[in-house]
């Protein structure tokens, strides 16, 4: 997520406990929840930080499941794939909820031929076209259950993304899906004060380790 961006967030953590924090980002873009997990299983720059003991990981997902249209039964599947991962490997999950972009938008400027293809995944899988909050519900409802109910963080859309209109003309490029400077500002803020307030370091698709 942060590839095109400076990461703020370690500056953040570091300068509130006057401790170095090691950052490692490795966001992937356009991957839904289950392609995300694929990658985490597969990818050596996933594995490798697996090994290197980091404390927390910081995942944004969701977004691609409700821009194509996935069942929120595919989001749960890949959500809990990510999160048992995680666990296993005794890796903190801190979990982005769906943020609120724009989702009409992002549907009209699609073709015509993919379009269609969204109006067949509707269909087959029973979601209408803003199915953002079926999602957040899904992942709420998965975060209750044994296994993961209090052994995973949740920073929800509101927490900083909760004025839609001032948000978009703010935090968002034109696209009504991406953020621009002043989002990813807004959102390292926000990563790093859940960061503080658990008193350890953390990930988003990056890692943080106190040396």
């Amino acid at each position: 997520m942060h590839r095109e961006h400076h990461c703020r967030i370690a500056d953040i953590v570091s300068d509130s406990i006057q401790r170095p924090v090691k950052v490692h980002t490795f966001g992937i873009s356009g991957l839904t929840s289950k392609e995300i997990y694929g990658a985490m299983t597969d990818q050596g720059d996933f594995r490798d930080f697996m090994m290197r003991g980091y404390d927390y990981c910081f995942i944004s997902a969701g977004i691609n499941d409700t821009y194509q249209k996935k069942s929120s039964r595919y989001f749960k599947g890949g959500m809990e794939g990510i999160l048992t991962l995680l666990l296993a490997n005794n890796i903190h999950p801190i979990i982005l909820e769906i943020p609120d972009y724009d989702i009409y938008k992002a549907y009209e400027r699609q073709t015509r031929t993919r379009k269609v293809l969204r109006h067949l995944s509707m269909f087959v899988n029973n979601c209408k076209l803003d199915c953002r909050q079926t999602h957040r519900d899904t992942l709420r409802s998965l975060l209750t259950k044994k296994g993961f109910r209090n052994r995973v963080t949740l920073i929800g859309y509101k927490d900083w993304n909760n004025d839609f209109a001032y948000d978009q003309r703010t935090y968002f490029l034109s696209d009504g899906v991406h953020l621009n400077d002043s989002g990813y500002a807004r959102l390292d803020s926000v990563i790093a004060r859940c960061v503080l307030q658990l008193q350890t370091p953390v990930l988003h698709n990056n890692g943080f380790r106190l040396e």
